[in-house]
């Protein structure tokens, strides 16, 4: 026994020491001990994975509606599809959404309300950078009546906006920056009236080119200060139909905030600053505003999800020739799943537009509830009511009230 005690313990030895050697990384595969650097290998993106290549999503919303306003009630029939593709791989995120809104009156009155595409993608170049990409495209009409519009308006234009940015960020120690820009046009159709006239809205039509910068400090791994700087260039395919000149300009705007993450439970953001209007045109009056920009994303469980968002921009106004109207737009909503069958919904809006020549005010607050009752893993019904209230000097106060009942087949 003694005679193999010896050789056996030098084998258990030998094979503790190489479990160690290949446990610990200071093998042969040590990157250090190769010549490599360790950062070198961090930064390099890995292959992609393409399994698999897209996953679809796709609703089909079917409601009757009634609509009750100062100038009267109407019934609506809405069918509304949407879709969402969605591609993730080792480096690559990638969500196309489409969805669109197909109004049927009780006067026989069809239009698209609305018709929307976009993309939101993100490419890992490494570790500390990546490439981010948006695009935006949209068909609206309004209705008839909408207070925005004249009073004899038989069919409201139909506007197309299309956005698309990129952006460049890198992560520099403590610091991150991040380089971006866009592109924008918006193309709005003739305005019918009762008489079968028509109104030549082409002067609001515009091309939008913009650039900015970030730059932002770790404070704490979930907290970052930054501070943002960008400008925007905007060219009107005609002059002012009242002025006779063009309303193209250049937007500056200076900003401070800061963002907290704190993995997917909490997202937020909030900046403040500066927005300075500079017109081309020497007869016009440059206008300097108050800018503010925030965004909320809270998910305590998973069954309760809480958003909110305040952005604010400076531009021509469409009611006073020649001034600036600097506007504010919040937003809020909430869901809460009850249970597998029950989801409760809760939004709310409020927009305001200051016009800073005339001192000229304009509100537009909003609160909304709807419930979803899911009958099978594929359909499930739907109840919501809205409210909103319109209050533009001199015109009186407007309030519309809307019900609205269906059905949802889902995916």
């Amino acid at each position: 026994m003694a005679f193999w005690r010896g050789p056996a313990t030098a084998l258990a030895s030998l094979l503790a020491a190489t479990s160690v050697l290949a446990a610990d990384g200071s093998g042969t595969d040590n990157p250090a001990l190769l010549g490599l650097e360790p950062e070198a290998i961090a930064e390099t993106a890995p292959p992609e994975i393409f399994d698999p290549p897209l996953d679809l999503d796709w609703r089909l919303a079917l409601r009757g509606a009634y609509e009750l306003s100062s100038s009267g009630g109407a019934f609506t029939a809405i069918a509304a599809p949407e879709f969402t593709l969605t591609h993730q791989a080792l480096n690559t995120d990638l969500a196309v959404s489409g969805a669109s809104e197909l109004v049927t009156s009780d006067t026989g009155e069809s239009r698209i309300s609305s018709l929307t595409l976009g993309a939101d993608g993100r490419y890992q170049l490494g570790a500390l950078s990546h490439l981010d990409g948006t695009l935006d495209l949209s068909l609206t009409q309004s209705k008839p009546d909408d207070p925005s519009l004249p009073a004899n308006t038989a069919i409201a234009p139909v506007i197309f906006g299309g956005d698309a940015g990129a952006s460049f960020t890198q992560g520099l120690g403590m610091f991150e920056g991040t380089l971006r820009g866009s592109l924008g046009r918006s193309i709005h159709g003739e305005t019918t009236l009762d008489d079968s006239s028509t109104i030549d809205n082409s002067a609001e039509n515009d091309w939008r080119v913009g650039a900015g910068a970030r730059l932002g400090y770790k404070l704490t791994p979930l907290l970052t200060p930054f501070i943002d700087g960008g400008v925007e260039w905007q060219r009107f395919d005609a002059p002012s139909p009242s002025l006779l000149v063009y309303l193209d300009a250049l937007t500056y705007t200076a900003k401070a905030g800061v963002s907290y993450r704190h993995d997917t439970t909490l997202s937020a953001e909030a900046a403040a600053g500066i927005a300075w209007r500079d017109y081309t045109d020497p007869s016009l009056t440059d206008a300097a505003g108050f800018t503010a920009d925030a965004s909320v994303t809270f998910r305590p469980s998973e069954t309760l999800t809480l958003d909110a968002s305040l952005d604010t921009a400076l531009a021509p106004s469409e009611l006073t020739p020649g001034d600036t109207v600097t506007s504010y737009v919040a937003a809020g909503s909430a869901t809460y799943i009850v249970n597998p069958w029950i989801t409760l919904r809760g939004s709310a809006g409020w927009s305001s537009e200051h016009t800073l020549g005339t001192g000229d005010v304009t509100t537009i607050a909003s609160v909304g509830a709807g419930l979803d009752y899911k009958v099978t893993d594929h359909a499930a019904l739907t109840a919501d009511y809205a409210f909103s209230r319109t209050d533009a000097p001199p015109d009186p106060v407007e309030d519309t009230q809307a019900i609205s009942v269906g059905v949802k087949f889902l995916r």
